[in-house]
């Protein structure tokens, strides 16, 4: 099961990149795909945290999911308020690189977790990135 979410993830996280660059390529913006777009990233990206804090929340605490969350959605709310005020919010670059690699971390945490159960990786993955914190400090990155 573990490793059909992986595969399932990374064809989303695929899909949505060769989405957004055929736009960009093709030039074909459209004023509610550029709306659209920042929130299925959004709503992508929350699914895999939500996987992780759902699998360990010892490791990825619910909590700082929930602030996550909270500030993408605020983000989102400015948006919509700012475009009926006629102002265009274009996603920015830091926000494209910062989604990026929220989505890379998310398919490596998922495959530690998938590698874990395998005995001889499982004390690499623990010593390495859970025990030292590094997954979560990714995490909060």
């Amino acid at each position: 099961m573990r490793a059909l979410s992986i595969l399932v993830y990374t064809v989303a996280a695929v899909t949505d990149y060769v989405d957004g660059w055929l736009a960009r390529t093709l030039r074909a913006n459209s004023k509610i795909g550029v709306f659209l777009d920042p929130l299925a990233d959004k709503l992508l990206t929350f699914s895999g945290f939500f996987a992780l804090s759902w699998l360990r929340p010892d490791i990825f605490p619910w909590f700082f999911l929930i602030v996550i969350m909270f500030r993408d959605f605020s983000m989102t709310g400015l948006r919509v308020y700012a475009g009926r005020r006629n102002y265009d919010l274009e996603t920015s670059t830091s926000a494209k690189w910062k989604t990026a690699v929220q989505m890379i971390f998310i398919y490596l945490a998922l495959i530690s977790f998938l590698l874990i159960l395998i005995r001889p990786y499982r004390t690499l993955i623990n010593e390495y990135l859970f025990d030292p914190g590094v997954m979560t400090l990714l995490y909060f990155g």
